[in-house]
């Protein structure tokens, strides 16, 4: 009984090891899915106003960050190379495998996944502790009884070879007097 409750805590701890795993790889998704949501509109926004620049309506459709000082050439520079990393992290994420967590716990949930996680850890629990405490009452507790007996018996034997030790030194102290 120890052993399978030992067992089933082992388990129950790796789960949750995949739980936190879980969670960090969802915080990271999160994050890459605010990058991608940022990089797409930024993109569609200069996207916007190249076309505008090329169609020869320099005042359109101005982005935001681009400073009004600028002239055109350097503005068409520098929005073409933002466009070109903002594009790179959207085909990044695109390509990327992501939601396949949250599909894994929707399915969990669907399941009825924690019907079955109360009742693991109620058994994983109280199997470890019922399990020790038998042992501890059927071989611990025994075991520690005799080992105080064991330790009992030691000791008056020791104490007996003493006593015998003394009295064979008082025979010899006793004959060499005489």
């Amino acid at each position: 009984m120890a052993l399978t409750g030992t067992w089933l805590m082992i388990f129950l701890l790796a789960f949750y090891a995949w739980l936190l795993n879980a969670d960090y790889e969802i915080r990271l998704e999160g994050r890459q899915l605010q990058a991608f949501v940022s990089a797409q509109a930024s993109l569609r926004e200069i996207q916007v106003r190249l076309l505008a620049i090329r169609e020869g309506r320099h005042a359109e459709n101005i982005v935001s960050w681009v400073q009004k000082d600028w002239p055109l050439e350097q503005e068409v520079r520098i929005l073409s190379s933002v466009a070109v990393s903002n594009g790179r992290i959207v085909d990044e994420y695109q390509k990327s495998n992501h939601g396949k967590l949250g599909e894994i716990f929707d399915r969990l949930s669907s399941m009825g996944f924690l019907w079955f996680i109360v009742p693991y850890v109620g058994g994983a629990v109280a199997l470890t502790y019922s399990g020790y405490r038998l042992w501890y009452r059927r071989v611990q507790i025994p075991n520690e009884s005799m080992a105080r007996v064991e330790l009992e018996l030691k000791v008056a034997s020791v104490r007996k070879l003493e006593l015998e030790i003394k009295q064979t030194r008082r025979v010899r102290f006793a004959r060499k007097a005489l």
